[in-house]
This record gives structure tokens, C-alpha cells and sequence, in this order.
């Protein structure tokens, strides 16, 4: 096998017992492609492997990845939705701490890049009631 593809969070466990296991390393994945495939496809970003986060790894590794993003019926009821969206963007440095992934999140950005669907009227109410829209 000459290469292996993965979209993971970083630090990824299994990614880690592979690399360990074959003798591999997380290659650089960027160029002319990866910038066009970026700023065609919205849900995708232009990302990095942290620097030590695998063995071996003592650089930052440029690579990209998908924008996730979270998606509900549209008949989830509105306070529901407020509700959720609320804990996510009042506990956010939390969250940021629970995984090393989750510390570039923006809030600006996380309403408004990469939407897969039209914001939940809940949200809507959540972002407009916080100033954020």
C-alpha cells in the first residue's frame, strides 16, 4: 500500500497506531489543486497537522479537510434549536479544550462558512439575539 486517505480531527488515535505500526508519515497535502479545490467547494478549508501531534511530526503538515457542520429537520422545534446553538457558543472555550481540534473555531466564521443548509430559525434567533448577526 503507498498511501492511505483519512478525514479525522487531530489528534486522531487511530492515525496514530497506523503510523506507529507501518513505519509511515503524514504526507503534505497543498498546491494548485488543494487552493482550487478549496475556493470551489465551500465545506471544504485549507487545514494543518499540528506540529507533534503524530510521531515524527516535528513541523506543521499543510493539508485541507471538511468544514463540519451541524444539520437538523427544519421541524425541530425553534426554542429547541436556540437552545442548542446557545450551550455550543456559550460553553465554546470548553469545547476548545476538550480537543485540540475544536481550537480554531471562530464564531463568526462557524455561522457563516460552509453552510450545507439554510441556518434553523432557532439559530437565527440565537445569532441575532448575541449581536452576532
Amino acid at each position: 500500500m503507498q498511501a492511505v486517505v483519512s478525514v479525522a480531527s487531530h489528534p486522531d488515535e487511530n492515525i496514530a497506531k497506523a503510523l506507529e505500526r507501518c513505519d509511515a508519515k503524514v504526507s503534505a497535502v497543498s498546491g494548485a489543486e488543494i487552493d482550487k479545490l478549496v475556493a470551489d467547494h465551500q465545506f471544504f478549508a485549507s487545514s494543518e497537522v499540528p506540529m507533534g501531534v503524530y510521531s515524527g511530526s516535528d513541523a506543521l503538515i499543510p493539508s485541507f479537510g471538511v468544514i463540519v457542520t451541524a444539520v437538523t429537520s427544519a421541524d425541530l422545534d425553534e426554542q429547541a434549536a436556540y437552545r442548542v446553538v446557545k450551550s455550543v457558543f456559550d460553553n465554546l472555550e470548553y469545547m476548545k479544550r476538550l480537543h485540540r481540534a475544536l481550537g480554531n473555531l471562530v464564531p463568526g466564521r462557524m455561522m457563516a462558512v460552509g453552510l450545507s443548509a439554510p441556518l434553523h430559525p432557532g439559530a437565527i434567533l440565537y445569532f441575532r439575539e448575541s449581536g452576532m448577526m
